[in-house]
């Protein structure tokens, strides 16, 4: 990543600047060194909001640093900054240091999110001098960050004993990792090294991720070049199942003895052999467990007590979740890969990796207890998060905040952080690591990936990755202790290089008399700890020294100074003016002012009597930045004056002018101005010289108020006219004489300083060409060029940096290249949520000017509908039929989730979100009642609806045909329902949304079903269609509220909404029966005679049919129950939409929510053309034979499910029974044929049943079945 820098800028005032001018090897005119200083000047640090009374500031202000990942402390209060490419940086008081404490470049594997992790010092320090590196390895290690496959290793340093800013090479010792075979597998470009803490117990902790594929499931197979013999074990050729594995260093947190890097016998699954893989494992079944912490106060000094304290591991997730997890003992088990978040994976439970599977969890070969997460939140729905209200997709760690500057609110807290969702939040945790409050603490955060607390003022401090910071959070507040005073001072203020400033401190104290520390930041890239120290700037540009004043506990003050560096030009810069080559005469135009006394004689100027003059060249007015100059040819030994006038405010000396005098009597050269209504004022300072016959006297005055001196061209020396109020504007130039009566003057000049230019490089990419495709394992070959006006192709820098840019985050300089060439390999990085990588070349010339070039390139995927075929050739009006037709995916990637469409006469049939794989297709099959008249309409199939998907052919999204519907329908068909399912609730936990339309706040969908989450009433409308006069609906009740008054189907509804008119179809299960009532605007609602009795138990089906008639049928598990009406309500005889009531049903849960237009017999009589499909709450056929699957998901940490296939009608009696024979549930509901999911959800006598094993019995017809099944705790 490209190094940013953010210092903190104070507002300067025009007395506080300091200008200063230096050689280059290449000058530019100031608007290009304003080019240039935009370049230069460190990026301002975003917005970061946090609560009144806390800063969020740049703590090494005026330094940046390159891909930052992680801060670790020194007991003298240095701080280590490591950089993910292999460099460690000293900062002391703020000030980095320019050389890097070690740099291991050339051994890390800086790609993607591999490189140096993360470090630790020893906390042993001030004896041992120890540090320690865990990082990914370059396995080849020849400087090309290019491999696929790699390892992670821990190592240990020793800081010099004779000089601390330095390592002892010798001192290296590898703990982890030493070859490849005994290292960390990191057959990812993620989910590798992780972080380093230490224990209460000076247990030394790591965290690993598992290194699998992300982009699918792994459960083995897709790394082959990640094993062998001298690599990583082939039994650990498992992917994210080496989590699971407790042979494997992957997907764990390890406990070690930092001085061996052996396991402790103290730890839970120690086998004797204190270096193999399983005595170092403290903790496992984490997928990326990238930063965690050790909650102060918990654990033991003995590490022989196996007790280094509670960790508090932040997992970061896959799809969907990211967990916060307590590890308060050893030989915890976090469930991953077969566990996320709340729930089971089911894409893992259903894998079969070679060993270590979902089935071995609680075995001898994995014995772990499975632990839940103490916090979990969901990727885009906060309704699901655990607490509620928080979305992420980074989870990223966090710090116990243990100081007292902070108010009392948050001592004890803990800071955890998110890195894509760039926030930061504090939780209050009990004494038994449990969640007490989390709560909102910083938003817009910039790429948070570690999180400390400085030990010296008890600040919080984090590294913003995305703007390459440390930063320190700060409170403003009271706090007991007053801040220091700092005053910041420069001299001299401008000079040419090398310039020595001397910066200055004095003025600065503390109110309480604390010892204070000093730290100078020169804006530069360099600084000082110095109180007072001296610096030389040689680079043009704007430049705002800082300086840093710190008391020790806390209290922190900071003053800016300004500093404006010019390119150094020679001089003059500017032609003469005057050359007095004409006949001898008086002076005249285009001098003005007073001239009387001044004449040409033998091509010179001469004063030829009175005893000041002072003429102003009249011929034009010049700006800010200006210079003057003349030949002295003889000069007046007794003269007083030889002065040069510049910036002139009218035509004459008295409107306004800087004097640069010559004294010939003293050889001094000094300053001063005149003001009208003020007079004259003198300056400090001067400058010492004795012009000789011939030399040319020179002055530039620049608009920061600075006066430049010159004898031949070469700078004498700066004075400064600073405070005069004309000091930033132009004007005229002049001179003025005094008694200077055998001095002779020639050629005088000057005007505008003319500062060379140097315009910016332009950088081209010639390959790839933007928005370009590729697949996985295609070489992507960068090629750039440039040109530049002033410099040769040969001298010009070239600078790659590859972004993956993923749907809600970045992977900053996955790769990065130097050279105008380089190459590296197209991967399939997407989670399914779409992906696109950025490519940026950076062409910086030699003097410091640069340009950025960026293309897009995007994988290939090419999507595209097939024909769209229907069982029914015509389709009968008001009758369902099936659709069916594939999406292709031409492209050589897999396709993000995108949206697919089907209409019929531009009225949408239906829409899904659908995921393709890599030259493959999916089929989708929907049984449908289109709302069409008789006729022929244009069937139309789209693939990308939403255009979400970048594809190598955008025009072959949509398949066009025809759809011919034919009537009219015959009578109703003797079944029910005649109609499909629209809803089956089975995509992932969200709030329920389209096609719903209405009232559907505090519907959500859990576990595959939808219940009412909050609120009294809510009133959902299937906005997908509208249906004709005669319609039905039904939907499985899962769970019943007991006692709810509501259990409602809506139908003929007039709108998008309940109060545009409705029947509905109550069951009351207070009163345990059925009515019906309708709604009319204007009207209200209207009761109707008559009731069904009827008690709905859990996963019956509630129907209802509502006909032209006015007849409302009621039916239980498709058989009628009887028959209600609703004559006189004036839509009885008209269509309308159809959908659901509920009425403080908390406890409910419904499944498999269908209707539509009632499929009729054809006219005439007979039977259908067409063969009855009786559709099953899941919308497929009836199954052939009677079966029952296994429990899933199994073991579980809640419910449980089972499937049941049904041929034909039945009886079906499901029993749970606990290993005692003690019977927990028992129902039995008549079913039709289909296919039906049987759930119990671990309720027993109105408590979770308890961990353990169980059995679920089912009887259907005559045939019995028995299966078993484990809960978790």
């Amino acid at each position: 990543m490209p190094e940013h820098r953010s210092p903190e800028r104070g507002a300067a005032t025009p007395d506080r600047r300091l200008v200063v001018f230096v050689g280059v090897a290449r000058q530019g005119a100031w608007a290009s060194v304003c080019a240039l200083l935009a370049l230069l000047a460190p990026l301002p640090a975003h917005a970061v909001t946090v609560p009144p009374g806390f800063v969020v500031e740049n703590a090494v202000p005026g330094f940046g640093f390159n891909a930052p990942v992680a801060v670790a402390f020194l007991p003298d209060g240095r701080w280590l900054v490591a950089e993910r490419r292999g460099r460690v940086f000293i900062v002391q008081n703020g000030v980095k240091n320019p050389t890097p404490l070690i740099n291991i470049e050339a051994e890390v594997l800086y790609r993607e999110d591999r490189g140096l992790m993360s470090l630790a010092v020893d906390p042993d320090f001030r004896t041992n001098r120890s540090i320690y590196l865990l990082y990914t390895v370059d396995p080849d290690s020849n400087g090309v960050d290019d491999n696929d496959d790699a390892f992670a290793r821990l190592t240990r340093y020793q800081v010099s004993a004779s000089d601390p800013g330095t390592i002892d090479p010798a001192s290296r010792t590898v703990l982890i990792g030493k070859s490849w075979h005994e290292g960390i597998p990191s057959g990812s470009p993620s989910h590798t090294a992780g972080a380093l803490r230490w224990g209460a117990d000076r247990s030394l902790l790591i965290s690993a991720g598992d290194g699998a594929q992300f982009s699918q499931m792994d459960a083995g197979g897709l790394d082959p070049g990640l094993f062998g013999p001298d690599r990583t074990d082939p039994d650990q050729d498992i992917g994210a199942f080496r989590a699971q594995h407790l042979g494997s260093l992957a997907g764990k947190i390890l406990r070690i003895d930092p001085l061996t890097g052996e396991g402790y016998p103290s730890n839970p699954f120690y086998d004797g052999d204190p270096r193999s893989n399983r005595s170092r494992v403290w903790a496992y079944g984490l997928r990326n467990p990238f930063r965690f912490t050790v909650r102060p106060g918990t654990g033991s000094t003995d590490p022989a007590a196996g007790n280094p304290g509670s960790l508090y591991v932040s997992d970061v997730g896959w799809r969907t979740w990211e967990e916060c997890n307590v590890a308060s003992s050893g030989g915890k088990n976090f469930g991953w890969p077969c566990y996320e978040g709340p729930a089971a994976s089911t894409a893992y439970q259903t894998a079969a990796p070679a060993r270590q599977g979902c089935a071995s969890i609680g075995t001898a070969d994995n014995p772990g207890v499975l632990t839940a997460p103490l916090i979990t939140y969901h990727h885009s729905v906060p309704s699901l998060s655990q607490p509620q209200g928080i979305t992420g997709n980074a989870a990223t760690g966090g710090v116990f905040y243990t100081d007292s500057l902070y108010p009392a609110y948050y001592r004890q807290r803990y800071f955890l952080c998110d890195y894509g969702a760039n926030w930061i939040k504090v939780a209050a945790l009990d004494a038994g690591d449990h969640l007490v409050s989390l709560d909102p603490f910083a938003a817009g955060a910039d790429g948070p990936v570690d999180i400390a607390t400085d030990p010296q003022t008890g600040d919080v401090l984090y590294i913003s990755i995305m703007t390459g910071e440390l930063r320190r959070i700060r409170y403003t507040g009271p706090t007991g202790n007053a801040p220091p005073v700092v005053a910041a001072a420069a001299t001299p203020t401008s000079g040419a290089a090398p310039l020595g400033v001397q910066f200055s401190s004095a003025g600065s104290f503390d109110p309480d008399n604390d010892p204070l520390s000093f730290g100078w930041s020169f804006g530069d890239g360099e600084g000082s700890i110095a109180a007072s120290p001296s610096h030389s700037f040689a680079t043009p540009g704007v430049y705002h020294p800082v300086l840093t004043v710190t008391d020790g506990r806390g209290g922190l003050s900071r003053d800016t100074l300004e500093i404006t560096v010019l390119p150094s030009v020679g001089f003059p810069s500017t032609g003469i003016l005057d050359d007095f080559n004409r006949p001898g005469a008086a002076l005249g135009a285009p001098w003005v002012g007073q001239t009387s006394g001044l004449a040409i004689d033998q091509n010179q100027l001469v004063q030829s009597s009175g005893a000041y003059v002072s003429p102003v060249w009249g011929g034009g007015v010049f700006g800010p930045d200006q210079e003057a100059f003349v030949t002295l040819d003889a000069l007046t030994s007794s003269s007083p004056e030889h002065d040069l006038m510049l910036k002139i405010q009218g035509e004459s000396w008295n409107a306004g002018n800087i004097k640069v005098d010559y004294d010939a009597r003293y050889g001094t050269v000094y300053v001063k101005t005149y003001t009208p209504g003020v007079g004259w004022q003198s300056y400090p300072g001067s400058i010492p010289v004795a012009f000789q016959a011939h030399d040319v006297f020179g002055a530039r005055a620049l608009s920061s108020g600075d006066v430049e001196i010159y004898r031949n061209g070469v700078k004498l020396g700066t004075l400064s006219v600073r405070g005069w109020p004309y000091a930033s504007q132009g004007g005229r130039v002049g001179l003025l004489l005094g008694s200077a009566l055998t001095s002779r003057l020639d050629n005088f000049g000057g005007g505008n300083v003319v500062f060379p230019s140097n315009a910016p490089p332009e950088a081209r990419i010639v390959s790839p060409l933007d928005r370009a495709f590729f697949a996985a394992g295609d070489t992507v070959r960068l090629v750039g060029s440039a040109s530049d006006a002033e410099d040769p192709a040969s001298s010009l820098l070239f600078q790659w940096e590859v972004d993956i840019h993923h749907n809600n985050h970045i992977h900053p300089d996955s790769y990065v290249f130097d050279g105008p060439s380089a190459a590296f390999e197209f991967e399939n990085h997407d989670d399914g949520t779409g992906v696109h990588i950025e490519i940026r070349l950076i062409v910086t010339d030699t003097g410091g000017q640069r340009d950025t070039a960026a293309v897009d390139v995007y994988p290939e995927v090419d999507l595209e509908p097939g024909p769209v075929s229907t069982l029914a050739d015509p389709v009968g009006a008001g009758s369902a039929t099936e659709y069916r037709f594939k999406i292709f995916n031409r492209g050589r990637m897999p396709a993000p989730i995108s949206r697919w469409q089907l209409t019929a006469g531009g009225v949408t049939l239906a829409a899904g979100d659908t995921l393709v794989a890599a030259r493959d297709s999916v089929t989708i099959v929907r049984s449908l009642a289109a709302p069409l008249a008789p006729g022929a309409y244009t069937l139309r199939a789209t693939v990308d609806a939403l255009a979400q998907v970048m594809e190598t052919h955008e025009a072959n999204n949509a398949w066009n045909g025809t759809l011919t519907v034919a009537g009219p329908p015959g009578p109703p068909a003797g079944r029910f329902p005649t109609t499909p399912v629209l809803d089956d609730f089975n995509r992932p936990n969200a709030p329920l949304g389209a096609p719903w339309i209405g009232l559907t706040s505090g519907l959500i969908l859990d576990q595959d079903q939808m219940v009412q989450g909050s609120g009294t009433y809510a009133s959902p409308v299937w906005g997908g269609l509208a249906f004709g006069p005669d319609q039905e609906a039904f939907v499985t009740l899962d769970a019943i509220t007991p006692g709810a008054p509501e259990h409602d189907l809506m139908l003929k509804i007039q709108g998008a909404s309940w109060n545009a008119g409705h029947v509905k179809a109550i069951y009351d299960d207070t009163y345990k029966k059925v009515y019906v009532m309708t709604y009319t605007p204007g009207v209200g609602w209207q009761s109707y005679p008559g009731s069904i009795p009827v008690t709905f138990s859990a996963h019956d089906v509630f129907g209802a049919r509502a006909l032209s008639t006015s007849d409302i049928q009621i039916y239980r598990n498709g058989l009628r129950l009887g028959t209600l009406s609703v004559r006189g309500w004036p839509y009885a005889a008209l269509g309308g939409r159809i959908g659901l009531l509920l009425g403080n049903a908390a406890l409910s849960r419904l499944d498999n929510f269908g209707g539509g237009t009632v499929t009729r017999r054809p006219a005439g009589g007979g039977t259908a053309s067409v063969p009855e499909v009786v559709p099953d709450p899941f919308g497929g056929p009836i199954p052939g034979t009677l079966s029952l699957s296994s429990p899933f998901p199994n073991p579980s940490p809640g419910g449980v499910s089972l499937r049941l296939d049904l041929p034909r009608a039945a009886r079906v009696e499901m029993s749970v029974y606990d290993v005692s024979g003690r019977s927990l549930e028992q129902r039995t509901s008549d079913y039709r044929p289909g296919r039906w999911t049987l759930k119990w959800s671990r309720a027993s006598g109105g408590a979770p049943a308890p961990p353990g094993l169980y059995f679920a019995r089912v009887r259907a017809g005559s045939r019995v079945f028995e299966r078993r099944f484990v809960l978790l705790q």
